[in-house]
């Protein structure tokens, strides 16, 4: 029996009054929303062997037939009805791909979905943690959207903690290994799909903070991915030296979960495209107050880091600012 291949599906809202499990009979999946890019199914296949893990569900934007055999060739033969495949044909973006990926999960009854980006190291004993995790925190009444690890794009950090305190709450994550409790995504509304790529998943987890439900990062897990191409050169420290500084100190004020430590080189578009979702994100989630001052200071931002890039690479495209973001007069 070969993997199972499904058409995409619309992520659907349903209004419930707790959405905080009241069984210990979970069910858990993983969900990697793929785009031009084999992921490393290693610790993956052996979650499934070892019956941590259900079921792997890969929502492919890419519509690259030779991706897809190359993800197939990594499936387990004997455990073929473990893994589903969603072929979206088409790059429709990360919030509505894993939006397709979750209503899926939620059709299974499956109760929590790992959510992994297609480039995320992890460790084997990840999704060990992070069950043990969630179902204590669930199971002492607490309201759990999701937990999530530490994310570092320095890869001599896998496998370690990096704060002396086993967990902390924080009020966004990035999706790259969030353990979400699926009854809460239907909940608030799932992924925004008005965001294509940049600051979906900051979004989706604010809004799940501000919708009464905690997001709980485990101190001891970290998972190690690139945040575009990590420069590493002695030039790219020194200038990037604000940004790890912010990022670092955002970590230890329990606010976000990434860590930033070499300098990430994304492409001017995507750093555009970053930059417009960011403000269509400060519009939606601050005050009229505080608005203004927020916009100013990213577009300071915006400025530093195409300067910094074009101080590395030389490529005039850098130089080339969206300094107000699509659509902000509106």
């Amino acid at each position: 029996m070969s993997a199972q291949t499904i058409k995409s599906l619309t992520f659907s809202c349903k209004e419930m009054d707790q959405p905080p499990l009241s069984t210990k009979n979970y069910k858990y999946c993983a969900i990697i929303v793929t785009y031009n890019r084999v992921p490393n199914l290693q610790v993956i296949n052996k979650s499934i062997l070892e019956g941590t893990l259900d079921l792997l569900i890969i929502s492919d934007n890419s519509g690259n037939k030779s991706l897809l055999d190359g993800i197939r060739q990594q499936f387990i033969p004997e455990k073929s009805n473990k893994y589903i495949i969603i072929e979206n044909n088409s790059n429709l973006g990360i919030s509505k791909a894993m939006n397709i990926a979750l209503n899926e999960a939620s059709k299974l009854g499956y109760n929590f979905a790992f959510l992994l980006d297609d480039d995320a190291n992890i460790s084997d004993d990840f999704f060990k943690l992070e069950k043990e995790m969630i179902e204590n925190l669930i199971n002492d009444g607490n309201k759990i959207g999701a937990v999530c690890p530490a994310v570092s794009n320095n890869f001599n950090h896998l496998g370690k903690q990096v704060k002396r305190y086993y967990a902390s709450e924080v009020k966004r994550c990035i999706t790259s290994g969030m353990l979400l409790n699926v009854s809460v995504a239907k909940y608030i509304g799932g992924y925004p799909e008005s965001f294509f790529l940049g600051m979906a998943d900051v979004e989706f987890t604010y809004r799940m903070y501000l919708n009464g439900f905690k997001i709980i990062r485990i101190n001891r897990v970290l998972i190690c991915q690139e945040f575009g191409k990590s420069i590493k050169s002695p030039l790219a420290s020194f200038l990037v030296l604000p940004i790890r500084m912010l990022s670092f100190l955002n970590f230890n004020l329990n606010r976000f979960n990434d860590i930033i430590y070499y300098c990430p080189s994304y492409s001017p578009e995507r750093i555009n495209d970053i930059h417009i979702a960011t403000i269509s994100y400060q519009k939606e989630h601050t005050s009229p107050l505080l608005l203004n001052i927020r916009l100013f200071f990213e577009r300071i931002i915006n400025i530093y880091w195409h300067m910094m890039l074009y101080m590395l690479t030389h490529d005039n495209d850098y130089l080339k600012l969206n300094l107000r973001g699509q659509n902000e007069d509106q």
